[in-house]
């Protein structure tokens, strides 16, 4: 095993569960206006899988706390609209 396996093994994983958490990203629609909020949020996730993907190609560990930081903005941003802007399922 040479020195980079681990480092394309870490690529790959984090932009596995990048596009796991896509899957909250796709079903924001059952709580969230589609225009333009919801529009919004997914050019958001594509956006963030772009930079993702080409950013790990020099520095692996950003695919890996890519995956968490898109889940803590979806987070962020579904409740601040819940508050702040009254949406509800």
């Amino acid at each position: 095993m040479d020195e980079t396996t681990p480092r394309r093994l870490g690529r790959w994983v984090g932009i596995a569960l990048y596009l796991a958490i896509g899957f909250f990203y796709l079903a924001s629609g059952l709580v969230v206006p589609v225009f333009p909020w919801l529009i919004i949020l997914n050019v958001l996730w594509v956006t963030g899988l772009i930079v993702a993907w080409r950013a790990s190609t020099e520095h692996w560990w950003i695919a890996l706390v890519s995956g968490p930081i898109a889940w803590i903005f979806w987070l962020l941003y579904v409740s601040a609209g819940e508050r702040l802007l009254g949406w509800s399922a």
